[in-house]
């Protein structure tokens, strides 16, 4: 028997054996080899598909008891295509490919060769990639691919921290609802505020820049979410990690069953430069008996050429509370929150009136 992990690698190697004689102008035999690479993906979708750990190899293992086998035991294309769970997507997606995918037949290899160049090719040359591409989107990606796609993703969110600002989440999903396994990509930051589409447009930019075609492909959708999304509180309670993946499997997540999860960053951010200006202004302004209002701090922050986003002062605040630095309260106008942290100070602790009395993460 062969497990899915082996199926990948050999339909892996068949095109870049098909590849190769592609090269040397050996276009029947690229066509040939490649057909076997789309069957065997096929196959590992397949189990996949059907929850199998691995595929008959040899034809005692197809017969005996395990006759649910039988009708796999195919070279067809087609057949595999419609046991696989993908025919709809692939169908769909790839009309024009599959019409030539789907015509492949082993027999071929008793076909009289023709001499072609590699001008008159150029069908077999696009067939190759057809394959090529029904290949990619027949299996996942393989264990050392996935961690070359991690790799970049955490370049991807440790460049844009340190030009946007840090994140409270990011990290891959992967589901059992998701139909094409492919990953939602999980990210909560205050930068993105109300411009939800700008910061999208940003991210999927940067994306696109780090990873290849195949590898952006691997994303489902980019749900950007709320500091305060119930969603992203609970998955701090659970980990704590930034710029460094943590791995997570069949975990139960807001009501759904996760199958896997790669965390990159997930901590409750607080923007440090903030805090030690706002700590500046906030023992001066403060007198005995005198209270603060949050939109006041905000003002001498403008002031000074300061540039506040969405909810960064509403942690430095829940920070000083918690530290007990100040006490106060609330305001429940949420865009007050947002905008200030919509908060009332009724005293300051006089024994940490420097910022180095702050403790500061490391």
């Amino acid at each position: 028997m062969l497990t899915i992990k082996q199926l990948r690698e050999i339909a892996r190697e068949r095109i870049k054996d098909a590849e190769a004689l592609f090269g040397a102008e050996r276009f029947e035999g690229a066509m040939y080899i490649c057909g076997y690479a789309v069957e065997i993906a096929l196959k590992a979708r397949i189990c996949k598909t059907l929850r199998w750990p691995d595929f008959p190899q040899t034809d005692s293992e197809f017969g005996g008891q395990n006759r649910k086998y039988s009708p796999f035991k195919t070279h067809l294309l087609n057949l595999l295509l419609s046991y696989s769970g993908r025919e709809d997507q692939i169908r769909n997606r790839f009309t024009q490919e599959w019409s030539l995918v789907g015509s492949w037949d082993p027999q071929s290899r008793y076909n009289p060769t023709i001499k072609m160049t590699r001008a008159t090719g150029a069908m077999d040359k696009r067939a190759l990639k057809a394959k090529a591409r029904q290949d990619r989107f027949c299996y996942d990606a393989s264990e050392e691919d996935m961690k070359e796609f991690i790799k970049k993703l955490i370049r991807v969110e440790t460049a844009v921290a340190l030009e946007k600002g840090p994140f409270d989440l990011f990290g891959l999903f992967s589901t059992d609802e998701e139909a094409d396994d492919r990953w939602d990509l999980v990210i909560s930051a205050t930068w993105v505020g109300v411009e939800y589409l700008q910061a999208l447009r940003y991210l999927i930019k940067h994306l696109r820049s780090y990873l290849t075609a195949a590898e952006f492909s691997m994303i489902s959708k980019i749900p950007l979410l709320d500091v305060y999304d119930p969603r992203v509180i609970e998955m701090q309670k659970i980990l704590t990690t930034e710029h460094k993946v943590k791995e997570l499997s069949n975990y139960r997540f807001n009501g759904f069953r996760v199958e896997k999860m790669y965390i990159i960053t997930c901590k409750p951010q607080i923007d440090e430069r903030l805090m030690r200006l706002m700590w500046k202004i906030i023992p001066k302004m403060w007198r005995p008996g005198a209270k603060i209002e949050s939109k006041a701090v905000l003002a001498e922050l403008e002031k000074r050429g300061e540039v506040v986003r969405d909810y960064a002062m509403d942690r430095v605040f829940e920070y000083l509370l918690s530290a007990g630095c100040i006490t106060g309260a609330q305001s429940v106008d949420w865009d007050a929150v947002r905008k200030h942290g919509g908060m009332v100070i009724g005293w300051v602790n006089d024994s940490r009136r420097t910022p180095e009395a702050i403790p500061m993460s490391a």
